[in-house]
């Protein structure tokens, strides 16, 4: 519309083609069966004789690996005489009525851990927020314009926004921006079919648009058209498009000032200055070569039936996507280029075409809208677009398309290609706003398919019953009147058919609905409702479809926020967990075959049924039938009906139980499967002795029990399994129920280097179980003593516990006992594993040893100044780890000669070592500097020499530990003493030969405790011994080129390295030391010095070192010059 007597402009056309807008200005007693492990039986070996126990112990065995009798209560025992009983017959005891049981005194050790209340689990916040670095990456928006570029309320001087969004214009643009900028829509792609990308439109500058577009190479070329040859559809550079309307629907969906951030691929095909091509083609080209799945289609081709109608004459094979056109046709329809395509893109390249209905004013929708009425598979990835007439009311409604369609507001305003703004409507911009939508909802849940996105937004549209009944007065908008009031002196508007329209109180359009899609009605006007970005980008808002498969493979963790409604239900598929925070009240089945299902909320009547994968949640679900997988009581999760496990016998399958977390059943808990410990809750912790809690609660009852049970953690053994009337908070048994409702664990922890021992394990991994035993025991007997543990000592134990459990790998034939991966043993261990400090430590000494043995060799010569600069690479191969050493030095010294022929110097060396310690992909890294000074004296006895030293050094290192953000600096000191005798034999060769020996010590230790988080290390010392012997060789080939060579073996006699630390949180002081690499070392090296005068020269030298289990290679520069 526009006001008084500005004409609104029809929407432009492009041969056969319409751009689909309209432009315009403007603990103890238990009862019941206990299922008792080997080191129970042993308990009550003390009192009966053993050859009485071994009888007993070897006939339940049988009983409950071969015929498994069925739960009864138990008489109270009485004694059995001494020594022997007859063996009977290995059948299984027919269940008798017992007498009604005493509550009996319970045998368990370990005290009674209570389970935690649900209000104090902790949940994880799955709550999103604006990212930082999306807000700072936002390129600046075009001046004048608000996200999403809509002028709703502006264009029809209404309140609509806040009718339909509760907000005004300019904050629901807000929310908009905020939305935008939670989730990262950077990788998205989307195409606009249209009429071509300019990217230097304002809207344009700073968004992601392609380089290029497609086009067809020229006007009426077959190649265009043609979907067995689309070779005349070509790339073109996105500089220039041929109209305003592909840049505008592009700025809606992804602008500077867009709904998102995607990339923008364009078709420059729709405008009479393109040069044609058929539309699905161009899609089909974007898809190919640039892997494009959502496509904008603001156009129409016509708005008649004619494309169906040809359609329907094509002997279309709908399984195959084949047609069979009539072989006596006398022309090729567009339907028989479109049709098969469609198919291609929906049901084989997951393609979403998002079109629109038009602007004619039409009840109906038209073209290849009707697509989906040739397949109703297309409705997978296939979406009409219509917009409320409230705001623009030429739009065409849904019509036969409302079962695929949705209605979106349409008032924009943006950059044209000339720099102005240009204010229209239609449903053009309303379909941008839909396929800005299917990019928020596509990278908000990679894993969706085409129809995934699709139910998506349907599923989440605004009821506009809803919206009515919120206001049944009506809007405040334009009232459309025959001619003006008597005495009326406001504002009027026209369209452009020449109706009057006044500012007022207007009445909404009358919508007819024509269906309940299995609990959503759908209209005829609108289908499914208002689009709602917002709603959509959080996932699913119901189930109202047959098989909804929710296949999360690849995406690890994704959040359904809004409340679940539908008669439907659903398939979880694919490993990755799910996550739903509403209170849902959908019906349909909620089958988990792969991944995990987590319920937050309460969520309704859906029975859920678990054939695989795992259920789990802080929330509550009405029942759960299972067959398979797993269920899991880690959040209390609440079954408000009955739960019954149904699988088969041996199957991995069952109840995931958590110390300390329970699962409650308001009905029956039918029992069976494995019964599998996986861990604790944060409060308390699983002692070497024992401690017992319930895992699962039945209101009304038990039956069965678990066919086994197994902890899946190696750090705990399941001792017994007993089935009990409820008990209260210290473990005993409420009133005198005969009803067995709980089911108990008792469990124990086990030292953590037995678990760990046989595994192969890099060298400081037994170091590391042992130290975790220390600390443990220690917190065990503070546990006993005092009652309660602190927060950080709870933190760490379960850090401990966590760590263990995920080295299991598989469980073999015995379930009983999980087997250790070699692999992530390592890795656990090693992330709790401090050794590195010490080794780079240790690799500071080293490397100081290396030049000062040099040093010594250099004072010999008298008055002399020298420099060099070196570079050397030092790798170590250890079992299951290595360690990769860079170093850089730079030294300089000068030397001279006392009267008494005594050489002093002194020698400045700079370096720089980065060490990068790795266990199967865990890494840890220092970055040490250092700068010492070392001064020493020479004396020459003839031609023997021998040569003293002293070495200090400041070091400063920076660390970052495996999976730890932060670096952590600190500083050390290290210091030296040598000695070095040597001797320089001539030849008649010419060829100088010098023997040496050598000896020297090193120290490092660090200033001050280092806290990185996991440990507290308050001590790092390295000491080392060594002594070696080489000889080195020199060969003058001319007067001025001389040639080196030389050997060397040096071995470290004595090697202490200690790394004093105890585990943030705890109280206990561990120590550990470094890897035991050799310690013996073998080096070659070759080189030439060249004189550049006579009395100085330049080198340049390599040398190898190696050793049992390491390889160096060092390649130097260097300058001396005598005076």
């Amino acid at each position: 519309m526009s006001l008084q007597t500005q004409p609104a402009k029809k929407g432009f056309y492009a041969k056969p083609l319409t751009v689909a807008c309209m432009v315009a200005i403007g603990t103890n007693s238990v009862a019941g069966y206990a299922e008792t492990g080997a080191q129970a039986q042993s308990a009550s070996s003390e009192r009966v004789k053993v050859s009485s126990y071994l009888y007993n112990y070897y006939w339940d065995l049988i009983n409950r690996r071969y015929y498994n009798p069925a739960p009864t209560p138990a008489p109270a025992p009485t004694p059995i005489p001494a020594p022997v009983r007859p063996a009977p017959a290995p059948v299984a005891p027919m269940p008798t009525p017992a007498p009604t049981p005493a509550p009996v005194e319970s045998t368990v050790s370990g005290r009674y851990v209570a389970p935690v209340a649900s209000s104090e689990v902790k949940r994880n916040n799955y709550t999103r927020q604006v990212q930082s670095h999306l807000k700072r990456s936002q390129p600046a928006p075009s001046a004048g314009t608000r996200t999403g570029y809509s002028v709703m309320d502006t264009s029809n001087n209404s309140d609509l926004t806040s009718k339909f969004y509760g907000a005004t214009e300019d904050g629901y643009a807000q929310r908009l921006d905020n939305l935008k900028n939670t989730i990262d829509t950077r990788r998205a792609k989307v195409g606009v079919i249209d009429t071509g990308i300019n990217r230097f439109n304002r809207d344009m500058v700073g968004a992601n648009v392609h380089d290029t577009q497609v086009k067809c190479i020229s006007a009426g070329r077959s190649s265009c058209y043609d979907p067995h040859n689309d070779s005349g559809i070509v790339e073109t550079s996105t500089t220039s498009a041929s109209g305003d309307h592909g840049n505008q629907m592009a700025a809606v969906i992804a602008g500077n000032n867009g709904m998102t951030n995607a990339k923008i691929y364009g078709s420059d095909s729709i405008d009479r200055g393109s040069n044609g091509g058929n539309q699905f083609l161009m899609m089909r080209k974007l898809n190919q070569d640039h892997g494009v799945k959502i496509f904008n289609n603001s156009w129409g081709s016509d708005n008649s039936d004619r494309w169906f109608y040809d359609a329907q004459r094509l002997n279309y094979d709908p399984n195959t996507g084949n047609i069979y056109p009539n072989r006596y046709r006398t022309s090729i329809t567009n339907a028989e280029v479109t049709l098969p395509v469609i198919h291609d893109l929906i049901m084989n390249r997951d393609a979403l075409i998002i079109k629109a209905t038009g602007n004619e004013g039409l009840n109906d929708a038209h073209d290849e809208n009707l697509a989906p009425l040739m397949n109703s598979e297309f409705k997978k990835g296939f979406i009409t677009v219509s917009s409320p007439r409230e705001d623009f009311n030429q739009a065409n409604d849904c019509g036969r398309t409302a079962e695929w369609c949705v209605s979106a507001t349409s008032s924009t305003e943006n950059y044209a290609n000339n720099g102005r703004l240009s204010n229209y409507k239609g449903t053009s911009p309303a379909t941008a706003r839909v396929a800005g939508t299917a990019v928020l909802v596509q990278s908000a849940y990679p894993w969706m398919k085409n129809e995934n996105i699709s139910q998506t937004i349907l599923g989440t549209a605004k009821d506009f019953s809803e919206i009515t009944a919120n206001s049944p007065n009506g809007y405040k908008g334009l009232r459309r009147v025959s001619r003006l009031p008597s005495g009326y002196y406001g504002r009027y508007y026209t369209d452009n058919r020449g109706n009057l329209y006044i500012p007022g109180d207007t009445p909404w359009e009358n919508r007819q609905i024509i269906a309940n899609h299995n609990g959503k009605n759908i209209t005829w006007q609108d289908g499914w409702g208002l689009l709602d970005p917002e709603a959509a980008a959080k996932g699913y808002g119901g189930f109202y479809w047959d098989n909804v498969e929710l296949d999360t493979q690849g995406t690890p963790l994704s959040v359904f926020y809004n409340d679940l409604k539908g008669d439907k239900g659903f398939t979880k598929k694919g490993a990755g967990k799910l996550v739903f925070t509403g209170n849902n009240s959908y019906k349909g089945n909620s089958i988990i075959e792969g991944g995990s299902l987590e319920i937050n909320g309460n969520n309704g009547g859906s029975t859920m049924v678990v054939k695989g994968g795992e259920l789990t949640g802080h929330g509550s679900v009405a029942n759960v039938h299972q067959t398979g997988g797993w269920v899991n009581n880690e959040g209390n999760l609440r079954i408000r009906g009955n739960y019954n496990i149904n699988t088969n016998r041996g199957a991995d399958a069952g109840l995931k139980a958590q110390f300390g977390n329970m699962i409650t059943v308001d009905g029956k808990a039918r029992l069976g499967g494995t019964l599998n410990l996986t861990g604790e809750t944060k409060d308390g912790i699983i002692s070497q002795s024992g401690s017992r809690s319930t895992v699962l609660r039945a209101k009304q009852g038990l039956e069965n029990r678990f066919d086994s049970h197994r902890s899946s953690n190696p750090l705990f053994e399941v001792t017994k399994v007993e089935y009990t009337p409820e008990v209260d908070r210290n473990g005993r048994v409420v009133g005198n129920s005969r009803v067995n409702n709980d089911v108990q664990v008792t469990a124990r922890r086990l030292s953590a280097g037995n678990v760990v021992y046989g595994i192969g394990m890099n060298n400081s991994g037994s170091r590391v179980a042992q130290n975790l035993d220390k600390v443990l025991n220690d917190l065990d007997e503070k546990q006993a003593v005092q009652g309660s543990l602190t927060s950080d000592e709870k933190r760490f134990a379960n850090q401990v516990f966590s760590s263990f459990e995920n080295m299991s790998a598989d469980y073999g034939n015995n379930t009983a006992s999980p087997m250790l991966s070699v692999v992530s043993t390592n890795q656990e261990l090693y992330k709790l594993d401090p050794t590195f400090y010490a080794d780079s430590a240790l690799n500071v000494v080293e490397d100081s040893a290396v030049h000062a043995t040099d040093f010594g060799k250099r004072l010999k010569d008298g008055r002399n100044v020298w420099g060099s600069v070196s570079h050397h690479d030092y790798d170590v191969d250890m079992a299951h780890a290595t360690s990769e050493r860079k170093g850089n030095t730079y030294t300089v010294g000068a030397s001279t000669q006392t009267a008494n022929d005594v050489s002093v110097g002194a020698q400045l060396d700079v370096s720089d070592l980065d060490l990068k310690e790795s266990v199967y992909g865990i890494s840890n890294k220092t970055q040490t500097d250092s700068i010492g000074l070392t001064v020493g004296a020479s004396k020459n006895v003839g031609d023997a020499y021998v040569s003293g030293w002293v070495k200090g050094a400041k070091v400063e290192t920076k660390a970052n530990r495996a999976e730890m953000t932060d670096d952590i600096k600190y500083d050390g000191k290290l210091y030296g003493v040598g000695i070095q005798v040597g001797k320089n034999i001539d030849t008649a060769s010419g060829v100088s030969v010098q023997p040496y020996a050598f000896a020297n010590h090193q120290k490092y230790k660090n200033d001050g405790d280092i806290n990185d988080g996991m440990n507290i290390i308050t001590d790092i010392s390295a000491k080392q011994t060594q002594v070696g012997v080489g000889t080195d060789v020199a060969f003058q080939a001319t007067p001025a080129l001389q040639l080196t060579a030389g050997v060397q073996v040096a071995h470290a006699v004595s090697r202490d390295t200690s790394l004093d630390t105890r585990y943030v949180g705890t109280a206990t002081d561990v120590q550990y030391g470094t890897w035991d690499t050799d310690k013996t070392k073998w080096s070659a090296k070759v080189g030439a010095n060249y004189n550049v005068t006579p009395n100085s020269q330049v080198g340049l030298n390599y040398s190898y070192t190696g050793s049992g289990d390491s390889d160096a290679s060092q390649v130097g520069v260097s300058f001396t010059s005598k005076f």
